[in-house]
């Protein structure tokens, strides 16, 4: 997955919580991880499940850091209970946390009008978690039915509505646009509206219903601006909203005399526009958000929670709610009076991890994600309870931004998900590698490249390292594993760099073997180190030609396939694509399979979660269909080789699973990563940036694709003879396949 980073605005709200003493730095107690268990459970369930108005997006940062505090002091479970309804019922008014002793039962009428007049059912879906991390858009979306989010709705299209009409001789004048709406489905009953603004006049804003039952004209109307050229009409709509627009017209009203003018498009100079275009646009929306899917809650609908043993969580996930509030509404003035405001640190800058409630709010976010959308929990063999107590333990205790980071690392090692990874906006750690870069081949690590020119013959290619540090290279290797997610294959070329990093100017200590010979040498760590290495880095990779006349080799981790490219591809009898590390063009696969195909393919293979239930249960899956559709113009017929191994990854994954799962080509090498799908991404306190799978993504039969990865049809790999050459083992066995190919072809 292509991955952009851009900023978010950290939405800061104040929440009241009761001062928190100030507490010593060690390891929790066993009612303290009792109390923020409790604590984080209550946390997640009502964020993402509870619909109440109260519940504000921007107030839950400061919910997790300050409530987590709150908590920390309770002594005793009637304290506890005591101060997480004291949390949470100015947020959820209708939910209680309560001993499980005490006899509770949910009881419809606490939780509905008297006179249900006016009043719709309030739930969440979720289509996997809109987390509004402000990166790029996710296709995961979070909406309150009969709602409207203060965000754009799904599937938002903008689209010329007349185009753009030349209007210099009318500047100043008044005009009048006007266009014909019908609803093409007559089951649809939500209420719609026209919301009309004009860029030229930010105050001429107007809201127009539009007619349910039958066709109708709209008129709006503005004023030409005095240095208007073109003017432009465009529609915003979302696409599931079943109303046609036509019959559009235009005109200019000079006092009692109208101009009808065609509403064909004008030639438009881009430069000009852009000083002297008048944008006028015609916003089509709903009342409230359209619905996700079919599927939803029903009032009556609630959850009845153990938080710890003794203490349980009872709350409706459907409320009654009218155009003013949820029902039933907190009593705020109370909560006032009982919760004092608390003042904030500078918790949200770069440096928030330095504070330990910032650190606690963090795991407790970031574990409720991944507990309530993570797509992968059979796949994780740790209970939910342990990863959160052994991380809550980790980041009480006095830590550095970098152990932070480490800490988050090994809490993400139990989803193995490769798509997990963390690190701090504006924040870089100085680390610092041996001038080397490294493989392993069977049970052994060796080294793959020298990365500089100084080395001589003090270690070489092939080498074998024994120790590093005094420490067995297998032992370093599993305690580095321990900090990274995926599948073995891929934990293991992530942590492969770890060997010999360290900071700058240290001296790496290695113990090798070569020619049965040990010998012990000693590196400066001097080089920013790679933290990924594709599989045909250093000199074994190579630029794009021709292997012989009839072979052609592509490295798409460096080239698109672009028009140049692909007038090349076509006239190869023989093509060897390279798949070994990530791909620079996130559109190959369509563009390159839709080149090599001969008929319409359609894959099932990438489900998203519809979410309405806690702790991951009940889940169906949006089917994202995928369908590719022959480019004649750009056929590739030759015979087709794909290398690959364990770090192809993601997008790689998405083109190797399709010419595996429907033979459209040979694939030779090792299974790739194992992890492909859209990520998720996360920005939380301290400015901690997290991503994670948010799709479920399975082979096109259906099969197991998540940890195994595409299997090869011919598996290879380097070996350490090969290594010792500085050889492409693969890519000759490659070239020796074709050619065998060739000559069983000629007989």
């Amino acid at each position: 997955m292509k991955i952009n980073q851009l900023l978010r605005k950290t939405i800061i709200a104040p929440i009241g919580l009761l001062l928190f003493p100030l507490y010593t730095f060690s390891q929790l107690t066993k009612q303290q991880v009792r109390n923020l268990t409790a604590f984080s459970k209550v946390y997640g369930y009502v964020q993402y499940f509870h619909p109440s108005d109260e519940s504000k997006l921007g107030a839950w940062d400061n919910i997790a850091i300050n409530g987590s505090q709150f908590v920390l002091n309770a002594k005793n479970d009637a304290e506890l209970i005591d101060q997480l309804n004291s949390i949470f019922q100015p947020i959820a008014p209708s939910a209680e946390v309560y001993p499980s002793g005490k006899k509770v039962a949910f009881n419809l009428k606490k939780i509905t009008p008297a006179n249900l007049n006016g009043y719709r059912e309030i739930s969440w879906q979720h289509l996997g978690f809109n987390l509004f991390s402000g990166f790029m858009d996710r296709p995961y979306y979070s909406i309150k039915l009969n709602r409207v989010s203060p965000f754009e709705q799904r599937n938002d299209i903008q689209t010329p509505l007349i185009g753009h009409i030349e209007v210099s001789k009318y500047q100043g004048m008044t005009y009048e646009y006007s266009v014909e709406a019908r609803k093409t489905d007559q089951t649809f009953k939500q209420k719609a509206s026209f919301n009309f603004s004009d860029a030229s006049n930010q105050s001429n804003r107007t809201k127009t219903p539009v007619n349910e039952d039958q066709n109708q004209r709209y008129h709006f109307k503005g004023k030409i601006g005095d240095s208007t050229r073109m003017i432009s009409f465009n529609l915003k709509t979302n696409l599931g909203i079943p109303i046609a627009l036509d019959q559009s017209s235009f005109k200019i009203i000079d006092g009692k005399n109208t101009y009808p003018i065609p509403v064909q498009r004008s030639d438009l100079n881009v430069v000009e526009a852009k000083k002297h275009i008048q944008q006028v646009v015609l916003e089509l929306r709903t009342d409230t958000d359209l619905p996700l899917y079919e599927q939803h809650l029903n009032i009556g609908d609630y959850i009845d929670k153990e938080l710890v043993t003794g203490i349980r969580f009872l709350m409706p996930m459907v409320l009654y709610g009218n155009d003013t509030a949820t029902y039933p509404v907190a009593n705020h003035l109370k909560q006032t009076e009982r919760i004092p405001n608390l003042v904030t640190k500078n918790h949200f800058s770069k440096s928030g991890s330095e504070f330990r409630e910032v650190r606690l709010a963090d795991v407790i976010i970031l574990w409720n994600i991944l507990k309530h959308s993570f797509p992968y929990w059979q796949d994780v063999k740790v209970a939910p309870e342990k990863i959160l107590e052994e991380a809550l333990q980790a980041v009480s205790k006095p830590q550095s931004t970098a152990a932070f980071l480490q800490t988050i690392k090994r809490m993400s090692a139990p989803y193995q998900d490769a798509h997990m990874f963390n690190y701090i906006k504006d924040w870089k750690e100085e680390i610092y590698s041996a001038p080397i870069s490294l493989i392993k081949i069977k049970d052994q690590i060796m080294v793959k490249d020298l990365l500089s020119n100084d080395l001589g013959n003090l270690i070489l290619p092939g080498d074998v390292i024994l120790e590093l540090d005094k420490i067995p290279v297998r032992k370093k290797v599993d305690s580095l594993m321990n900090f990274f997610s995926g599948s073995t294959q891929s934990r293991t070329i992530y942590a492969l760099p770890g060997l010999v990093q360290g900071k700058q100017g240290d001296s790496i200590r290695i113990k090798i073997e070569r020619n049965q010979e040990i010998k012990d040498i000693v590196l400066p760590a001097n080089l920013p180190p790679q933290a990924f290495t594709p599989g045909n880095s250093g000199y074994i990779q190579r630029n794009n030609g021709w292997i012989n006349p009839d072979t052609y080799y592509f490295d798409p981790g460096r080239n698109g396939v672009d028009s140049n490219n692909i007038k090349i591809l076509k006239t190869a009898k023989s093509i060897i694509f390279d798949f070994r590390g990530y791909v620079k063009d996130q559109s190959i696969s369509t563009d390159l399979i839709e080149a090599i195909i001969k008929d319409t393919l359609v894959a099932n293979r990438i489900f998203t979660p519809k979410i309405l239930y806690p702790d991951y249960q009940n889940i169906s899956y949006q089917e994202n269909v995928e369908t590719y559709i022959p480019n004649r113009a750009n056929s590739i017929t030759g015979k087709l080789v794909f290398l690959t191994d364990e770090s192809a990854i993601s997008a790689a994954e998405s083109l190797l699973g399709l010419v595996k799962d429907f033979n459209l080509g040979t694939i030779m090498g090792s299974p790739t990563a194992g992890t492909n799908g859209d990520i998720n991404i996360a920005v939380l306190p301290g400015n901690l940036v997290f991503y994670y799978s948010g799709n479920l993504v399975k082979n096109s039969d259906g099969s197991k694709h998540h940890l195994k990865g595409v299997i090869p049809d011919i598996y290879s790999t380097q070996s350490r003879e090969s290594i010792t050459k500085r050889e492409d083992l693969m890519l000759l066995k490659a070239v020796e396949f074709l050619k065998k190919e060739s000559e069983f072809l000629k007989k």
